[in-house]
This record gives structure tokens, sequence and C-alpha cells, in this order.
């Protein structure tokens, strides 16, 4: 008898997937038909899936009416990865491309998918085109998955009937997303384990490390004294030691308090304004946000849009309360006569040559020309801004590895050596 795993559709039209012993591929296929399942896919099971699973029983119902359980692994949701969300798109536009309905790509996507997770929000965007609603009104309810500009490009091509060249856009934009993730997570990941080995060396100097060494100048009967900086980094090791449990209760209320801080209206405009202001990253991620932006309103304008309705769905493409409200500014212009661009330089982030551009358009052809000019140049500013930040961050952390280094030859290696020596080492 061999093991197969079952993808298949129930009677009730619920995808699932089981998992069968029996002789042969075929025999495992007329089993499921011959209980009513319609199967999508059937492969031989040779070892433990990877993943986290759970045991489960599925109610197949046979010809006869009479239920029928068979033992069955049913796959914990996973995480649905800018991947799978990219794959869904391309998989949709080849569909609408061969004239299929949205309530046939939906149905033909599902049956192609194989995450319970991502099947489970195909079935709600199924559900409300049946209702004559739209599939960004789904997505919408589901900001965790899809990103905020990928629901604006969908909620644009399906408001402008251009649902074909609004996926093209969202397509680019993920793989935009994803070489830009890419890029950042191969400095920005060593770096962070690197400050953390950092701090953990640090806090296990100051508890375990330093002690000893006060101890050992101690028990030596020399006339080597214990350095000042020992001294008073051994006063504050047993501090720590002794009152361990009001840091860690002091950090997490800070925690607490921070938390409902930028919660709070005026706490979480701050906060968002330092994501720009903070020296390391602030106009690498400035730039990125207005990019998203821009490019939501060009391609809303392109698709027919005006640009006080465009700049108002582009608002939802960013989730910084400071730059948001930098967009309600500038559709107030909009409706004044003034230039839309005006709120946007006061930071005097954004190269003032792509504020002249998007100033010098007249009408809203114009503007569109002006638009597509302004992100390619936009797009330079952008890996330049890359560039610096990739540098910048492994010098920021060869600097701490320094003066660890430093810190723990003063405080540690060097008292060592001088009870060694007998204190001539400096003599």
């Amino acid at each position: 008898m061999a093991n197969f795993i079952c993808k298949v559709m129930t009677p009730q039209g619920q995808v699932t997937t089981l998992k069968l012993e029996e002789e042969d591929k075929i025999s495992c296929i007329k089993r499921l038909k011959a209980n009513g399942m319609n199967p999508i896919s059937v492969e031989q099971y040779f070892e433990p899936i990877k993943g986290k699973k759970v045991k489960a029983t599925a109610s197949v119902h046979s010809n006869s009416r009479k239920k029928i359980k068979l033992s069955s692994r049913i796959r914990i949701n996973e995480k649905i990865t800018l991947e799978d969300i990219k794959k869904f798109t391309q998989d949709f536009l080849v569909l609408k491309n061969s004239d299929f309905n949205n309530k046939q790509i939906i149905a033909t996507i599902i049956n192609n998918c194989n995450k319970d997770s991502f099947i489970k929000i195909l079935y709600e965007i199924q559900k409300n085109i049946k209702n004559g609603g739209y599939i960004y009104e789904v997505m919408e309810k589901h900001t965790k998955v899809f990103p905020a500009i990928y629901i604006n490009y969908v909620k644009s091509g399906e408001l402008t009937n251009s649902i074909e060249d609004a996926l093209v856009h969202a397509i680019k934009y993920l793989e935009e997303e994803e070489e830009l993730d890419n890029k950042i997570n191969m400095v920005l990941l060593p770096n962070i384990v690197m400050f953390f080995a950092i701090i953990i060396m640090l806090i296990v100097a100051m508890v375990i490390g330093i002690p000893i060494v006060h101890d050992m100048f101690m028990q030596k009967n020399t006339i080597v004294e214990v350095p000042k900086i020992t001294k008073v980094l051994y006063k504050i090791s047993k501090f720590i030691s002794n009152f361990w449990i009001v840091f860690v209760l002091a950090i997490i209320i800070v925690i607490i308090l921070f938390r409902r801080w930028i919660k709070s209206k005026d706490g979480k405009l701050k906060f968002d304004k330092f994501k720009y202001t903070n020296v390391i990253m602030g106009k690498l991620v400035y730039l990125l946000d207005f990019s998203r932006v821009l490019r939501s309103i060009y391609i809303n304008m392109k698709n027919g849009l005006r640009l006080q309705d465009a700049i108002e769905i582009s608002k939802n493409s960013v989730n910084n309360a400071y730059l948001i409200s930098q967009i309600e500014n500038s559709i107030s212009n909009v409706f004044m006569s003034k230039y839309w661009v005006e709120p946007f330089e006061k930071d005097k982030v954004i190269n003032p040559i792509i504020l002249a551009v998007l100033k010098k358009s007249k009408n809203e052809k114009e503007m569109i020309g002006s638009m597509e000019k302004a992100l390619e140049y936009l797009n330079v500013e952008i890996d330049e801004q890359m560039t610096r930040v990739l540098k910048l961050l492994p010098e920021i952390s060869n600097v701490i590895v320094g003066l660890a280094l430093i810190l723990f030859t003063i405080v540690i290696v060097l008292p060592c050596i001088q009870v060694y020596l007998g204190g001539y080492l400096f003599i």
C-alpha cells in the first residue's frame, strides 16, 4: 500500500487536502470519485510533508449517501507571501487576456492554489463577484496580505474598466518590491544579527565577566589595585543582578507606554515623521513612500481619473500619518487652484528638479507625462540613497563592534593581564 496526498473539491464546493492509502494512483482516484470527490491533484507521499500539520477527519459523501470517514492531514494556514500574490496576479492576467470573465478566473485559480489561507480569501472574492461586487473590496479587508498600493492598482483598474493595464503595473510593482526587500535584507539582517550579538556579549560580560575579574583582583595578594572603570561597572553589574526584575518590569512598562503613545493621533504623527527625518534611513523611506504615492496618482490619472480623485485614492497606498497629512493638504491645494506638490516641498527631501517637473504641466495630459519623467528621476534618487544606506549600515556596525571590543579589552582583558604580570604591564 502506498500513501497519497490528494487535493480535492468536495460535493459542497470546498477544496481540501486528504491523505489516502491505496495500491496505486488509479485506485486512489477511483475511490475519491466513488465518494463524490473531484480530484484536483494526486501525488504519492514518500516522506513527511514539511511544515506544521494537524490531524483531521474529512466526511466524504458516497453515491449511496453514506458517510465514509477518511484519515486526512489538513495543512494549517501558511503565510501568504509577495511571491504568492505575484503568481495570482500573473495567472489572473493570462486568463483575462484569454477572454475569461472574473468569476471563471477566480474559480480556475482556486483549483490551482495550494495554500488554504489564500484559498479562503479567493472564495471571499468569488462570493463578492457573484453578489455584483469588486475584487478590490475583498482585498481591502486583508491589508496584511495585499500591499496598499497593489490594492490601489486593482481598484483603479476595476473602476476604470482597465484591469489588464492595472495588473501589468501591479506585477511590475511586486517585482520592484521583491527586489528592494532582497537588497535591504542582504545588508540589514546581518547587521541586526551582529548588533544583537554584541548586546548579548555585553550583557554576559557585565553579569559574568566583570564579577569574575573583580573577585580575581580581591583574591590575589598583590599590589595591583582594581581599575576604577572595573569598580564602577562591577557596582552596576551587582545592582542589575540584585534588581533585575525591576529592570525587566521597567522595560516592559516603557514598551507598553511607547506603544500606547504611537497609537495616539499626536504620537503616531510624530513617530511617523521621525521615520522620515532620522539620519540613517529617513530620506530613503520618504522617497520610497512618495514614489508609491506618485506612481499611484500616475496610474489613476492614466486610467482617466481627475487629479483630485487620483490623489484621494492614492492616499491609501501608504500608512504613514505624516505623509497622509501632506497628501490631504495636497488635495486642498488642488481645490484652491494651487500646485498640488507644494505640501511636499517644506521638508526639502525631494529633489527640486523633480518638483519643478511636476509643477511645469498645465493640463492633465501634460501632468501624466511630467509624472512619468518625475518617476524616472525619482528612481535614480532612490537608487543613490539605497547605495548610501547599504554602504553606511556596515560602517555603523563596524563602529559598534570596535567600541564593544575596546570596552571589553579595557574592562576585562587588560585587568586580567595586570593580575597575571603582577602590575608590571604599565610600569
